[in-house]
């Protein structure tokens, strides 16, 4: 049986690829060299997994991420295979950064397709703060006038939106495999950005 989040996450991997904005891809960056240090690698250069600089992932000796421990026996893998698992290494330092709730800033959101990129990131995710009270949540989503202010809470984090901290909430909606992204202020005097992703 698929659930919701499984459902919204292979619409969300169904999305037109969005480029990671450079103040994340520097955080992944960081994450993964202070991951590759404490699992005693060293970090010996960097491989670009695309044009921009800001996607740059660290490699290990030997060419390859996660490679550090070839021995001759077991010969390491060709350059050209250590993109694919430096990707994954990036993804994977992505989703273990969000759901350790590290103390980095806000991402911040510009664009609704980045929003709604994003959107998995929050789904699950307990960062609604105040607003994860349904009392208080729709008391907000009441007052910054967001139809459906009783859906359901499926997850949420702190988000700027053009330089306004505000507070990305995942809600449900009467569709099944529909969701809605709502970014509010703190105040809740207004919406600051939202998108719906699904079906």
């Amino acid at each position: 049986m698929t659930t919701p989040e499984d459902r919204l996450r292979s619409e969300l991997a169904a999305l037109a690829d969005v480029p990671m904005p450079p103040d994340v891809a520097d955080r992944v960056e960081r994450a993964t060299v202070r991951e590759l240090r404490s699992a005693g690698g060293s970090v010996r250069a960097e491989l670009s997994a695309g044009p921009d600089a800001a996607t740059r992932v660290p490699v290990l000796p030997g060419g390859a991420v996660g490679d550090a421990g070839a021995t001759p026996s077991r010969p390491r893998r060709p350059r050209r295979a250590a993109l694919p698992a430096a990707a994954a290494v990036v993804a994977l330092a992505v989703v273990a950064g969000v759901a350790a709730g590290g103390t980095d800033p806000p991402h911040t959101v510009g664009r609704e397709d980045d929003l709604r990129s994003t959107g998995a990131v929050a789904f699950g995710r307990a960062g609604a703060g105040d607003l994860a009270d349904p009392d208080r949540r729709s008391a907000c989503l009441t007052t910054a006038g967001v139809p459906e202010p009783d859906a359901a809470l499926l997850g949420g984090v702190p988000y700027t939106v053009d330089g306004t901290p505000g507070t990305l909430l995942v809600l449900g909606t009467a569709v099944t495999g529909r969701y809605r992204l709502v970014v509010v202020d703190p105040a809740c005097a207004r919406v600051l950005a939202e998108a719906t992703t699904g079906r």
